[in-house]
């Protein structure tokens, strides 16, 4: 705020800038005997003790009297309401809420869904904004609806908004949140009704255009501006940030209704200076400027003095130091007890000009209360008061009773977080931004950067360092034939002549310097992206764009077999990475100790872009190792390739060795003949129980120009791997568990399903590339325990036993939800209620037919933790024989094959322990020479080589709390902003 000219300084508050307040008093008495003391939170060892005045108390308690205050009615797009708006919205009705608790108002939501609304009528405000649907970032089982409306932009907005005007209260504040979706602008008879509605209900009508999906054409954004501009609104494009906006609804919202009267309202595109007059009547409490802040709004009274609000030429460079877009931000602005008589506007710009002026009238009432009457802290003139005790900006409460707002909490209350480098900071009744080491705080800017290399004064580098100055701090870099960290740089004796000989590196340390053997000291990288035959894949993209930025220092490539930087030019889009680095020269013996080389960069200017000298010395082991510099900037990285021949490459007989790009490899043989598309990329399907196989035959897929590099899954982590035998195949692998690579799993009851797609992409050149092509598979299984524990996407237990002279056998050990032992959990852990039966099946695999072997159970108990030696024990099987003091208890199979099977209900342990652990001896008899099967009581029991016994565990089991019948929780909103908002 700027004032020209003499004369008394004109009283003007603003939204965006905080003002000062007084500091904390205590008050002892108020107006002779106290009724009743009421302890307010406030800063310091001090705190409020204010009166209760049982005659001017609310219903709800507070010191003032309920009225009616300015609604507010929010219209969004069906699909902008999963982007997160209610959030914003709730800050500023939680902020109005707080400094005017006495005031009551309608808050509705129209929901636009095409030609169809969904309405909310309140005046509680976290019902309003419950009313909203959740946040599409938080909930992503909106996603499909939110993508599929944001696709059709052809919405009734028009409609919608004659149905907001209808049931919203005279002079409501209406907030359009589009994404532009408007199909009904051309309808004339809706327009009129709009229109009509416009001048009855005296509403204001403020258009929020986010550009991100739809565009609105010239027509529709004259509808916009039209309708606007006859409810002193606005229409506003913006993105990102909207702090400002959301920061103005609070103050739109604090005014009184039936006290404003239309002043001026300027809807014009202008090309530099605009003039313009208006009258201000006498006896106004306000005026209310509302203007973009594209233009530098002047406004002169009748007495001669000048408002200037600037525009924010900060809030315009901290966007485009973020690569943002200001497409133009509300501001209103309050002018107190304005000088009646004609005002003249003056206006500097290039754009469209928005300025709507109210004046607001009756506010001071002084028969009604005095600034005495009040706390310290709150006026009874303050806007929005309306003749009442009102807090202040910046302090929340009913008037007699007013506590700091800390701004500094949440963004939503303070700007600080506009300005790089900027800090927010509390203080009674407002906050100031300060600004991060590094920075300085201006007037015009805000945190500034400080240049700390333009004076050694003002850094610590050493007197012979170069001091690099960055936004926000600096560094001091020692210059060459120094070494340091640039804080103290000394002279580097490596860099002077050749201390060390041929075959040494000179190292420089702090006072000393030392010769090695690189050879023996240096860094292993072993990086498959980096092979030349690594090229751009179009389906394969997320492999790439790798940097070597900052790799300094001697370095071996390692792979399958030593490999070796290029000598020759790499393709663009190589190596995963864009820019491939090669070597200029050849590799030297071992008899040439180090070597300089020139490193070389493919990109446009040829493929000796950016050269610089790296060294290379051949080892006594034959493999090479590198002296590398960081390149320029990413994304530049070096290549490798093999330094071998194709002696030792396995090929299939259908494939030969060649070396592409320097590097061995197995290519499929040119006379392989091609039958029938269908049948040559016909899969083999192997079912298993454990696995599922999938080969194709590697070559027709690449003869009939297919990628094998690309092949997936419906999953695209699962891609196929090269097996070589009688012929080379793509081969997959997958569990016949639902989800398992994507793939699904269905029971009908007596058959388990496994259905997957393979997809295949085809080749490219680099210019076009054609639509996967997907190949269905499935297999069946019968449906029964071992099948459903086996094909579950996870299981409790799984064991491997070793039984000697014989191959390894797998356990598997889970829970089941019923007795046909068909249904596992598959959660990690398992909440059962008490009336429960706990079903616990174990199998068997890895055994032939013909195997002598059978599954034992021989001893299982529950203990409260999974460390069985800590608290009570309960034992289930004992010796193989169940507990006979458990009546619930059943073992339906144990010892007589590759399957056991028992089942108890669910239970507690004594002494408040909320979970349930099983453990189970588990292991192998051998039927041929053992008895399997023991007899109960036990009278013997199974012969089991104990080193054959492995102890398995399942848990935690928790048992579900018990729900009353007699009433019902309340849900709470889910996440975090809404806990905020509701408090």
């Amino acid at each position: 705020m700027k004032e020209n000219g003499g004369g008394q300084v004109l009283n003007v508050y603003s939204i965006i800038t905080a003002s000062n307040k007084p500091q904390w008093l205590k008050i002892n008495k108020v107006q002779g005997q106290l009724d009743k003391l009421k302890v307010n939170k406030a800063p310091g060892p001090d705190r409020w003790l204010t009166p209760m005045c049982p005659e001017k108390r609310s219903t709800d308690g507070y010191h003032c009297t309920q009225r009616e205050g300015t609604s507010f009615t929010v219209l969004m797009d069906a699909f902008i309401v999963y982007s997160g708006y209610a959030y914003n919205f709730g800050k500023a009705l939680k902020s109005v809420s707080a400094r005017f608790p006495c005031v009551t108002r309608q808050y509705t939501s129209v929901i636009l869904d095409y030609a169809e609304t969904n309405e909310t009528i309140t005046n509680d405000w976290r019902g309003f904004l419950q009313s909203i649907p959740g946040d599409y970032w938080n909930d992503y089982s909106t996603y499909e609806n939110y993508y599929y409306h944001s696709l059709n932009c052809n919405q009734s907005l028009l409609y919608g908004l004659k149905r907001a005007l209808q049931i919203s209260p005279a002079e409501s504040i209406i907030w359009v949140n589009t994404f532009g979706s408007m199909t009904d602008y051309n309808d004339t008879q809706l327009l009129s009704d709009v229109h009509t509605l416009l001048e009855e209900k005296k509403s204001q009508v403020n258009f929020l255009f986010y550009p991100n999906y739809c565009t609105l054409n010239g027509s529709q954004r004259d509808v916009l501006n039209d309708i606007s501009s006859l409810s002193y609104g606005q229409v506003i494009s913006l993105n990102y940030d909207n702090y400002k906006v959301y920061h103005s609804l609070a103050l739109l919202l604090s005014k009184p209704l039936n006290s404003s009267v239309r002043i001026l309202n300027i809807n014009e595109n202008v090309s530099d200076n605009y003039t313009d007059t208006f009258n201000v009547p006498t006896s106004l409490s306000y005026l209310l400027i509302t203007g973009a802040e594209t233009f530098t709004l002047n406004f002169t009274d009748p007495n001669g003095k000048t408002l200037s609000f600037e525009k924010h030429t900060n809030f315009y460079y901290h966007f485009l130091y973020n690569y943002r877009v200001n497409y133009g931000f509300l501001s209103p602005h309050l002018v107190k007890s304005p000088a009646a008589g004609s005002w003249i506007l003056n206006t500097q710009g290039n754009t469209l000009l928005s300025v709507q002026i109210l004046g607001i009238t009756g506010l001071d009432k002084p028969d009604t209360c005095s600034d005495s009457d009040c706390h310290p802290n709150a006026t009874c003139t303050e806007f929005g008061g309306y003749g009442e005790c009102t807090c202040k900006e910046g302090f929340a409460g009913d008037g007699t009773s007013c506590n700091d707002i800390d701004e500094c909490q949440d963004y939503y209350y303070n700007n600080c977080y506009y300005y790089d480098g900027c800090y927010c900071v509390n203080t009674i009744g407002s906050y100031f931004c300060n600004c991060y080491s590094g920075f300085e705080y201006t007037e015009e800017i805000g945190c500034l950067d400080i240049d700390e290399c333009a004076n050694s004064s003002l850094n610590n580098c050493d007197p012979v360092a170069i001091c690099r100055n960055y936004y926000g701090y600096y560094t001091c870099i020692c210059p060459y034939g120094y070494y340091g960290d640039g804080y103290h740089c000394e002279i580097n004796e490596c860099l002077q002549g050749t201390p060390c000989g041929s075959n040494e590196e000179c190292m420089k340390a702090i006072g000393s310097y030392s010769c090695i053997d690189p050879c023996s000291n240096h860094t292993v990288l072993n990086d498959p992206w980096r092979s030349t035959s690594n090229t751009y894949n179009y389906n394969n993209w997320n492999y790439w764009y790798h940097c070597d930025y900052g790799l300094s220092g001697w370095y071996r490539f390692k792979g399958e077999y030593d490999q070796q930087i290029p000598e020759h030019c790499i393709p663009q889009d190589s190596c995963g990475t864009t820019i491939p680095i090669w070597m200029n020269g050849s590799h030297p013996t071992v008899s040439d100790g180090i070597v300089n080389r020139a490193a070389c960069s493919n990109w446009y200017d040829g493929c000796c872009t950016y050269p610089y000298n790296i060294s290379v010395k051949m080892c006594p082991g034959g493999f090479y190792i590198y002296k590398l510099q960081s390149p320029p900037s990413c994304n530049f990285a070096y290549c490798t390739e093999s330094n071998y021949s194709c002696s030792g490459v396995d090929c299939a007989p259908d494939e030969e060795c060649r070396i592409v790009g320097g590097v061995p490899g197995c290519y499929c043989k040119s006379g392989i003949q091609q039958g029938n598309l269908a049948d040559d990329l016909k899969p083999q399907v192997t079912c298993g129980l454990e696995n599922i196989e999938v080969r194709f035959r590697k070559c027709l897929v690449e003869k009939w120009g297919y990628s094998t590099s690309s092949i997936h899954l419906r999953d695209y982590s699962c891609q196929g791997i090269i097996e070589r035998s009688d012929k080379s195949y793509i081969t997959f692998i997958t569990r016949p568990a639902d989800g398992s690579c994507g793939g699904s799993r269905r029971n009908n009851g007596s058959v388990i399903r496994y259905t997957n797609t393979i997809y295949l992409a085809s080749s490219s050149d680099g210019v076009i590339v054609r639509d996967d092509i997907p190949i269905d598979f499935y297999c069946d299984y019968p449906s029964n325990m071992e099948i459903n524990l086996l094909t579950a996407i996870s299981s409790y237990v799984v064991s491997v036993i070793n039984v000697a002279g014989t191959a390894n056998f797998t356990i598997t050990m889970g829970l089941f939800q019923d007795s046909g032992y068909t249904t596992p959990y598959t959660d990690s852990q398992a909440w059962l209620s008490s009336s429960s039966i706990l079903y616990v099946g174990v199998i068997v695999t890895g055994a032939t037919g013909s195997s002598p072997f059978v599954l034992v159970m021989k001893n299982c108990y529950a203990t409260p933790t999974a460390d069985s030696s800590y608290g009570p024990r309960y034992d289930i099987l004992t010796n193989q024989c169940p507990n006979k003091n458990d009546p619930t208890l059943s073992v339906a199979e144990n010892g007589v094959s590759l399957k056991g099977r028992f089942s108890l209900q669910v239970f507690k342990f004594l002494g408040g322990f909320s979970q349930i652990y099983l453990h189970c001896q588990v292991g192998l008899c051998d039927t041929s020479n053992s008895y399997c099967a023991a007899s109960c009581p036990a009278m013997r029991s199974a012969s089991i080589d104990n080193n054959n016994v492995n102890n398995i565990i399942i848990g935690p089991i928790y048992q579900k709390a018990a729900v009353s019948s007699v009433g019902a929780a309340t849900v709470p909103p889910v996440g975090e902003k809404w806990d905020e908002l509701i408090g």
